[in-house]
């Protein structure tokens, strides 16, 4: 990606030097690709990003939401070595890194809830893998945080002490039973979404940030990802309704409001819109200053896992369902994302 680096370069020289935050590292990144690959740390080194956020998961279909038991576990040990890969990768280019248990024991029920969240033992071996998980990687220098989980679903009535914050609770407080100090990522309900901040309440475990996610609308962000409507614009009208940084601003008021009366750490562990989307460079723009305004860390989703979310050139060889082109990518996306990625201090050799 020799053209990527020099682009990134370039990019970086022109917005100038970034701010210093004044209350400790501020984090912004991309998530990764869950398949470890030297050369991804290496290519994104340039762009000033100081953040990776790494899935848990695998690519292959039903895998582990077919596993269960020893049969997870050993999966599991296996993810955990390419973990220990790219967090020595981090440490080589000058990245923190997220560990992003994207795909827990048990999968998802019909409908997205977890499965974790209807049973005791699944429960239980969840937590029990975080504190194999945090006693491997404690202490190390790369490591920033520990994501329970990935968009938990909870549609369903389940008993209290089963639900999705009694259950992230009792994760983090097995983690900080062995690793007092690394930062640990509280997943809202509805899916990480901003919605799901309006009940939320603070669970008291030292060192815990809240994770949210943002893909508002999603007939825009995902617009030829989950159905054939293209041609979404942003700003604009879209569902009836108004979309533009004024109305981001009120869909992300709930996870505001929470920072604010709790005095909380909060991270925006993805957001998006596909590359064909006429506005996408828009919209990200306004998603990231928003972020700035209310001082939150970020990482855009996603480097390098698939194409209709790449911001790299050159990587677009998608087509439609009927066999035709998706529409041109909407310019300046990468761009609208370096400029958030130049308020990172530059490295220090």
């Amino acid at each position: 990606m020799g053209i990527l680096r020099l682009l990134l370069s370039l990019v970086a020289i022109t917005l100038g030097a970034a701010e210093t935050p004044t209350t400790g590292t501020r984090y912004r990144g991309v998530v990764f690709p869950p398949v470890f690959r030297e050369q991804d740390f290496r290519d994104l080194v340039p762009s000033r990003a100081n953040l990776v956020r790494w899935q848990i998961r695998d690519e292959r279909p039903g895998i582990p939401d077919s596993l269960d038991g020893a049969a997870y576990d050993a999966w599991l040990a296996g993810e955990l070595d390419e973990v220990a890969q790219a967090l020595e990768a981090c440490r080589r280019h000058g990245f923190a890194l997220v560990i992003d248990l994207h795909a827990p024991i048990g999968g998802r029920r019909a409908g997205g809830d977890l499965a974790l969240l209807y049973d005791v033992r699944l429960r239980d071996a969840f937590v029990r893998q975080w504190t194999t998980i945090a006693t491997r990687f404690r202490g190390h220098p790369a490591l920033w945080a520990y994501g329970l989980v990935n968009e938990p679903g909870q549609l369903q009535p389940t008993t209290p002490d089963l639900d999705y914050l009694a259950t992230q609770e009792r994760a983090a407080r097995a983690i900080r039973a062995v690793d007092p100090t690394s930062t640990i990522l509280v997943a809202a309900k509805m899916a990480d979404g901003p919605e799901g901040f309006v009940d939320l309440r603070p669970i008291p475990v030292a060192g815990v940030a809240y994770e949210v996610h943002l893909y508002v609308p999603m007939a825009f962000t995902h617009q030829g990802v989950e159905g054939d409507t293209v041609g979404v614009r942003y700003p604009g009208i879209i569902a009836g309704h108004q979309a533009d940084r004024a109305a981001l601003r009120r869909v992300l008021e709930p996870v505001r409001r929470f920072q604010t009366i709790h005095g909380v750490r909060i991270y925006v562990g993805e957001f998006s819109a596909v590359r064909w989307a006429p506005g996408a460079a828009a919209y990200l723009t306004d998603c990231i200053a928003l972020f700035e305004e209310f001082g939150w860390d970020w990482t855009y989703h996603a480097y390098r896992e698939w194409p209709g979310w790449s911001l790299e050139p050159g990587v677009h060889h998608l087509r439609r369902p009927d066999g035709s082109a998706y529409p041109a990518d909407d310019p300046g996306r990468l761009e609208a994302v370096l400029r958030g990625f130049a308020r990172n201090p530059p490295r220090t050799p």
